[in-house]
């Protein structure tokens, strides 16, 4: 059985903090930050739109269940002079 749905992504901040992830390559680290991220910040996951995305199988593997509960919010980057 295969579905595909639409990515869920945030706009606007949900608690008193957020994580964000600036420099992360590897998806499997996305998801495990996505997963710990309840227990730094207990808001949003912001990352950056160059790196590494957190749907991917690796990633949602890492993720477990704060698939469902951590909203993520993509960063908008400027450019640079």
């Amino acid at each position: 059985m295969i579905a595909v749905w639409p990515q869920r992504w945030g706009d606007k901040p949900a608690g008193p903090g957020c994580t964000y992830l600036h420099g992360v390559g590897d998806p499997a680290n996305v998801g495990a930050i996505v997963r710990s991220a309840p227990a730094l910040s207990g808001g949003n996951v912001v990352r950056r739109p160059d790196r590494a995305e957190p749907h991917p199988p690796k990633a949602v593997r890492a993720r477990r269940g704060a698939i469902f509960s951590v909203p993520l919010m993509r960063a908008q980057v400027g450019e640079t002079p």
